[in-house]
């Protein structure tokens, strides 16, 4: 028999009542620019068939 899991606490998530201020960055700039340059690399080993 299965019981729930209960600690007697409210879910952050699930009991929210209102939507948590200003958002933040979870990646800065130079990740992109990196995966940017790793993109322009790759490009060059495409070989276009004629």
């Amino acid at each position: 028999m299965l019981f729930p899991f209960d600690v007697g606490i409210s879910h952050p998530i699930l009991e929210a009542d209102e939507v948590p201020g200003g958002t933040s960055s979870l990646i800065g700039d130079a990740y992109p620019a990196a995966l940017a340059d790793a993109a322009t690399e790759l490009s060059g080993l495409v070989v276009e068939e004629e």
